[in-house]
């Protein structure tokens, strides 16, 4: 249970993003994001008392709840056009209540940053991104304590391409994680497939709607008795609404990630508030 609950503090978003900044430009984000939920996705069939399939989405044991409440810290640089270098880092407060124990966290979780090549292949955007996810998020798997992040170098390779007319765009992703062996523990987490749909709508000037589509799966694990910790999935919905108060280059948005589906990783509603600027080179 533990281990699903480490999975699920950080976003598994699958978007590389199709269209990089131009040179010199620095982005700035700061996320703050809540969620709060009483069920999780099962990894292996329940017991003969309480029958379940691998994928059934059920309550915790002993009513349990887990909240997890924290903010994304995200910069990402144009250094030259077409190419774009970002960091990303989480601060993580997590807690789960039971009729048994009260577990808490909090700290910061596991660093990522990328490096992104994009251009245009016809007409169409297109890029390339590989990330990296260094665990340097605590990972204690005691009885005593909720793991900050998940214990192990990941690498992302991805592409993203996307299309826009008038007030409308389209976007498409597809990418493979290599999850490497973590520093201590006996498991080797499973290598996962992720790929993302979305698109969004321009109501008027500084004001727009976003939906996207992220799944992610995840094979079978080495051993067949560390397939319930390794193997996971996840497919979920991330509605969102973005607003430029001004003309510059400041952009506020807010929104709710519903998981729909998934093996191995808790379920329930992530809300997010999200607060970014643009800042030119010479500004």
């Amino acid at each position: 249970m533990l281990i699903a609950l480490a999975l699920g503090l950080v976003s598994t978003t699958a978007f590389g993003g199709a269209w990089t900044l131009p040179a010199g430009t620095l982005r700035l984000e700061a996320t703050a994001f809540f969620w709060r939920t009483d069920e999780r996705f099962v990894d292996r069939p329940g017991p003969p008392t309480d029958p379940y399939a691998p994928g059934d989405r059920v309550a915790f044991d002993f009513g349990g709840v887990s909240e997890t409440r924290g903010v994304f810290f995200e910069g990402e640089v144009g250094v030259l056009d077409g190419v774009d270098l970002g960091v990303s880092l989480p601060w993580v407060e997590s807690e789960f209540r039971s009729s048994t124990e009260t577990l808490m966290s909090r700290g910061v979780g596991d660093l990522r940053f990328w490096l992104r090549g994009g251009g245009k292949v016809r007409r169409f955007p297109v890029s390339a991104t590989l990330r990296f996810k260094a665990p340097i998020g605590g990972f204690e798997t005691s009885a005593e304590t909720l793991p900050l992040g998940d214990g192990q170098w990941d690498i992302d390779g991805s592409v993203a391409t996307g299309a826009s007319g008038g007030p409308i765009y389209v976007q498409l992703s597809l990418g493979h994680r290599w999850r490497l062996a973590p520093k201590s523990g006996a498991f080797r987490p499973a290598n996962e497939w992720i790929w993302g749909v979305g698109g969004g709508w321009e109501i008027e000037p500084g004001l727009s709607l976003d939906l996207q589509f992220d799944s992610m799966r995840g094979r079978a694990g080495e051993a067949p008795w560390a397939r319930g910790i390794t193997d996971r999935a996840l497919d979920s919905l991330l509605a969102k609404i973005r607003f430029r108060p001004t003309m510059g280059s400041w952009w506020v948005s807010a929104g709710l990630k519903e998981t729909l589906s998934g093996r191995n990783h808790p379920a329930g509603t992530q809300w997010l508030v999200s607060m970014a600027r643009y800042t030119l080179s010479g500004e």
